[in-house]
């Protein structure tokens, strides 16, 4: 949850939402990566609120990285444009050529993408395509188990677009691996041991921490 960690999540949420796309797909799985990527980017909006709204979401990840490290309670507010000013200043996004865009309201979040399919394949496939999707989805966290679930609302990744009872499917296949990749890494996982709610409400990410 570093200064950067919230577009990474993002990009790992998106990462397994794509490989979900896959797995569930009646085809092979080069035959269906391929048939969910495109030529051409999607051209995807970004915001960079300046200086002051950087610095003051540094400023909140560094406070309640500080509560999480010496095991405090504290509470997290992102609003969308902190969220999105810190994802338009990650060098990494920039260099790879990967844009996303998040947007928050009431109970859920919207998430525009693009991105070289060459980054989730490390390079070895589809060097000339891109991966282009477009979620809205709540956030529930499982206090008794210390899991983080999507509650996904629509999902469209390249031309593809599941009728809202599909999205159950979706939902089974992705949430086990997100947890999975969530336990992974030591810093989410403490994250996830020290957590009390996560949640999306009137229109911000918020985490509670005890």
């Amino acid at each position: 949850m570093g200064c950067c960690g919230i577009g990474c999540l993002i990009l790992a949420l998106l990462a397994l939402l794509f490989a979900a796309f896959v797995g569930l797909g009646g085809y092979g799985i080069y035959a269906e990566f391929l048939g969910i990527t495109s030529p051409t980017p999607l051209t995807v909006p970004s915001f960079d609120g300046g200086d002051d709204v950087y610095n003051q979401a540094v400023q909140k990840l560094n406070d309640f990285n500080q509560a999480l490290r010496t095991h405090q309670a504290a509470t997290l507010h992102l609003k969308a444009d902190e969220i999105n000013t810190l994802i338009a200043r990650n060098p990494n996004f920039a260099q790879n050529n990967i844009h996303l865009f998040l947007a928050l309201h009431d109970d859920q979040g919207d998430i525009q993408a693009s991105l070289p399919a060459s980054v989730l394949t490390r390079g070895y496939l589809f060097k000339d395509r891109y991966l282009n999707g477009n979620v809205s989805t709540a956030l529930n966290f499982d206090s008794s188990n210390k899991s983080l679930n999507l509650d996904l609302r629509s999902l469209a990744v390249g031309p593809q677009n599941p009728a809202k009872a599909d999205l159950p499917s979706y939902q089974a296949v992705i949430n086990p691996y997100l947890n999975a990749f969530l336990q992974s890494n030591p810093q989410s996982k403490s994250l996830l041991q020290q957590t009390k709610s996560i949640v999306i409400k009137d229109g911000e990410l918020i985490v509670e921490i005890e």
